[in-house]
């Protein structure tokens, strides 16, 4: 009887977690190119549809290349300007850009061709990484009071999970559990 109790205990137990983890998250991302560009950043996304997250907060630390800074830039995740010749896209702040901040974890491309937009309010930049040909390359464009630089293609980008500690607590009980009841088996 206990160990019934504990399978299904250890069933919803595995359920809940594949399905927080299944759910929207947390990343961290890397990007470079040719041209000397390269940052780093962080994403918090939201459920958006089969397979696709939008990010909802988040920064990019550019460490390299025309647009380097000691401050990250914050990911823009204000939906408010629809721009309509590109679905489920919205125009920047100035205008410089569309952006949609999309990304399929575990696709290719992982972000869309409208891309993550990422701002500095004070100085008035917007940069956007975007899926440049949508076979895995991507592009790193900046742009300050009307000026584009760098623009520039066939980048890398990488995403990689951050594991939620509730998500992690939920399998180390799993794995305790399963551990105990195999213990109670063999005594």
């Amino acid at each position: 009887m206990v160990g019934r109790s504990i399978n299904r205990l250890s069933a919803v137990i595995w359920f809940a977690a594949i399905a927080g983890l299944s759910q929207a998250g947390l990343y961290t991302f890397n990007y470079s190119d040719s041209d000397g560009n390269a940052g780093h950043g962080f994403l918090k996304t939201e459920y958006f549809d089969f397979g696709v997250e939008r990010a909802i907060d988040g920064w990019m630390q550019v460490t390299a290349g025309t647009r380097a800074s000691t401050a990250p830039y914050g990911l823009y995740a204000a939906f408010d300007k629809p721009f309509d010749e590109y679905p489920n896209s919205f125009l920047s702040p100035n205008e410089f850009f569309y952006y949609d901040n999309l990304v399929m974890p575990g696709k290719d491309p992982l972000i869309t061709f409208a891309g993550l937009l990422f701002v500095n309010t004070a100085q008035k930049v917007e940069l956007a990484v975007y899926s440049d040909t949508g076979t895995g390359t991507y592009g790193f464009i900046g742009c300050e009071n009307g000026s584009y630089e760098p623009n520039v293609q066939g980048g890398t980008f990488t995403l990689n999970v951050v594991p939620e500690p509730v998500s992690l607590t939920l399998v180390a009980t799993c794995i305790g559990l399963a551990g105990l009841r195999r213990r109670r088996k063999n005594n």
